[in-house]
């Protein structure tokens, strides 16, 4: 592990949780009509680095092998949420991936993201570093049964808090992947979160797009990939 990665264990500042909800509780939209998303923090720059630590160095197990899928797959696909929803925050911000011992790796990664089987009963941890960095912890992947699409949903909103977002406003929509309530019962085929329009809009006031601190849009005008999410 870097030496960034060892800092951040020691240096907790402020963390977001995942918890499981009650299957089936499904929100409907404000009051208004409308959909928000408040930002956590935001960056003061436009340009990180993203290194994922695999749950060990040698061979994969297939549930490791699952979960390395899950990780790379929800993070490209916020990467193409933003292309798709907003081509200025594209032009705007790089994010680069890396996969700690595959190939040339940063020394000093924004983001971090790994897996520890030592936190309690949440699914997944984002902490904010005192230095500015975050760190993804998907802490309970491996002790629970959790499958790839779970891990998909858990691991992309966790990495959407690194980037800068908090949960969706009031847990509405439920199929958005800032909700913070899980809301399907580990294990199965369930759906695929939404990474949307919604969260996109977040971002662009992270980065510093726009400006505000909580991004909105109308229930109607929301979208999101992948194609029938939530669904």
């Amino acid at each position: 592990m870097s030496s960034v990665s060892r800092r951040a264990v020691f240096s907790f500042a402020v963390a977001f949780l995942l918890a499981v909800a009650v299957p089936g509780d499904v929100q409907g939209t404000h009051s208004d009509g409308s959909y928000d998303i408040p930002v956590w923090f935001k960056w003061n720059k436009r340009v990180l680095d993203v290194l994922i630590i695999p749950p060990n160095r040698g061979t994969l197990t297939s549930l490791e092998e699952d979960y390395m899928a899950a990780i790379w797959d929800s993070v490209t696909q916020w990467q193409n949420a933003i292309n798709k929803y907003s081509p200025a925050l594209a032009n705007a911000v790089r994010i680069n991936l890396y996969v700690l011992g595959q190939g040339t790796t940063p020394t000093d990664p924004e983001i971090v993201i790994t897996a520890d089987a030592s936190k309690g009963t949440m699914l997944g941890v984002a902490v904010r570093v005192t230095d500015g960095k975050c760190v993804v912890d998907n802490s309970r992947l491996f002790v629970t049964p959790l499958s790839y699409r779970d891990m998909y949903n858990v691991n992309g909103q966790e990495y959407g808090h690194c980037l800068g977002l908090d949960h969706v406003g009031g847990d509405h929509p439920s199929r958005d992947i800032m909700n913070g309530n899980y809301p399907y019962a580990v294990g199965g085929q369930n759906p695929f979160q939404c990474i949307s329009n919604l969260d996109v809009r977040g971002l662009e006031k992270v980065f510093g797009l726009t400006s505000g601190t909580s991004a909105s849009i109308s229930a109607s005008s929301y979208q999101g990939i992948p194609a029938g999410c939530g669904n």
